[in-house]
């Protein structure tokens, strides 16, 4: 019971706490539209399809493609417009 309890009292404190809350981290849209620049032969509406794609979501999407080799940022963005 003793764990429980001090779950309970941690979660009471975490309610109570006036500190303010971290917003998630956002990628500048520069630095975004600047990365689908680089990326070989990526078509005007593929990239402004990616564009907006990558600003509505989380900056999880973007540095999953930043992690990716150039040679497969395009085909991974063309399948991710394509699921969206």
């Amino acid at each position: 019971m003793g764990v429980l309890t001090d779950m309970k009292a941690s979660f009471q404190e975490a309610m109570q706490s006036n500190a303010p809350l971290e917003l998630p981290k956002k990628t500048a849209p520069s630095k975004i539209l600047a990365a689908l620049q680089e990326i070989p032969d990526l078509p005007r509406e593929d990239m402004l399809r990616s564009y907006g794609m990558l600003l509505s979501r989380d900056d999880r999407i973007f540095e999953a493609l930043m992690e990716l080799p150039m040679e497969m940022r395009k085909d991974w963005l063309l399948f991710e417009n394509e699921r969206k």
